[in-house]
């Protein structure tokens, strides 16, 4: 993992856990996944879905790297 991961070894972890975490409900969590807004890991369809927490880390550092880059043009 990147040194500036900031979750650890945890590449994804359960919707109830995700919307616990940052405080939000977890029906809001699932809906933001069901619409593609939050990355999610499906071993098989049918199975429970977790939150990518690696891909959540990628597009936020390639927004951030975007903005830096816009700011200084």
């Amino acid at each position: 993992m990147p040194p500036d991961y900031p979750y650890g070894d945890k590449v994804s972890e359960p919707i109830s856990a995700y919307a616990k975490r940052i405080g939000i409900k977890h029906e809001t969590v699932r809906t933001q996944c069901d619409k593609g807004i939050l990355p999610i890991i499906q071993r098989k369809k049918g199975t429970k879905r977790e939150v990518n927490l690696y891909a959540l880390y990628l597009r936020a550092k390639y927004k951030a790297e975007q903005f830096i880059r816009d700011f200084e043009s």
